[in-house]
């Protein structure tokens, strides 16, 4: 049960909601005055002064129609931020119902993972479900994982070594679920993305585990050279970056695409990280056991 506890008006604020009677009084008593000082410091005629007077009389009139429109505008303002509450409240609800669901799911995937280690594959499809059903308000999105090849040595896959003689491939995309998941992305060992991707993993600054672009066409984006980590597809305008790690185990990238810009905040980012730590549990299960 929730209790709402209402501040005390400030002093600014009750004067504002007095306003109404305040300034109608005073203007009154202002023009009632008025018109008796000109009838008795004047030879005006008794018709201008009854006509101040008659004028000051109407004046609560008028200040209360511009108070009751005040009034009107005020409970505009106060519903429509109620409206706005409770609908915020259910999407809170709604998430909250979907994190723990998710929870739940990935949980039990991790059990299956531990009596069996083979079944990597299942557990990491499992996290990346769930988290595309955590985003479920955004209409065009995808989720997949980068998979880190760092070699045998450290219990993870090989670089892989391509014909045409270059630098050989450290990052392949996999588990791929939602918008245009049959996407084939390879990251070579000389590319800024494989060194920003490594940073991440290392938890470096500015990143610090993650790495958030809310909406690439902005200028600090582009100018500030930004354009790292960017999926094949370049109409994906909104992504989010993060490590999945282990301890000092580098596992490799959770990425979260989305082709309308803005379409992902700070509190997404906080999520999707939470997703990570979630992914490199259990893929630290299957490296333990020595498990490709």
């Amino acid at each position: 049960m929730h209790t709402r506890v209402m501040a005390r008006p400030r002093e600014d604020e009750r004067w504002w909601h007095h306003r109404g009677p305040i300034m109608s009084g005073t203007a009154t008593t202002a023009g009632v005055l008025t018109g008796l000082l000109v009838g008795q410091l004047s030879d005006a005629p008794a018709v201008v002064v009854i006509s101040l007077v008659l004028a000051a009389a109407l004046i609560p009139g008028v200040t209360g129609m511009r108070q009751a429109r005040h009034a009107a505008v005020d409970r505009a303002i106060q519903e429509q931020a109620l409206r706005k509450l409770r609908e915020r409240e259910v999407v809170v609800e709604v998430e909250r119902g979907t994190t723990a669901a998710a929870l739940a799911a990935i949980g039990a995937a991790l059990f299956r993972v531990v009596a069996d280690p083979l079944r990597t594959d299942d557990y990491g499809r499992a996290v990346l479900r769930e988290l595309y059903r955590v985003l479920s308000n955004r209409a065009s999105r995808r989720v997949l994982f980068l998979q880190y090849h760092g070699g045998t040595n450290q219990g993870l896959p090989e670089p892989i070594h391509r014909e045409d003689g270059g630098k050989p491939v450290v990052f392949t995309s996999c588990w791929s679920i939602g918008e245009q998941e049959h996407v084939i992305w390879e990251i070579r060992a000389d590319e800024d993305s494989a060194k920003v991707a490594k940073w991440i993993m290392d938890r470096e600054p500015p990143w610090k585990g993650a790495l958030l672009i809310d909406d690439i066409t902005k200028p600090e984006f582009i100018d500030g050279g930004y354009d790292v980590l960017r999926p094949p597809e370049r109409e994906v305008a909104s992504y989010c970056r993060a490590a999945v790690t282990f301890g000092d185990r580098h596992l490799g990238i959770l990425c979260v695409d989305c082709w309308e810009p803005g379409a992902l905040s700070r509190a997404d980012r906080t999520v999707i990280e939470s997703f990570a730590v979630l992914l490199a549990a259990g893929l630290n299960v299957s490296r333990e056991s020595g498990t490709p």
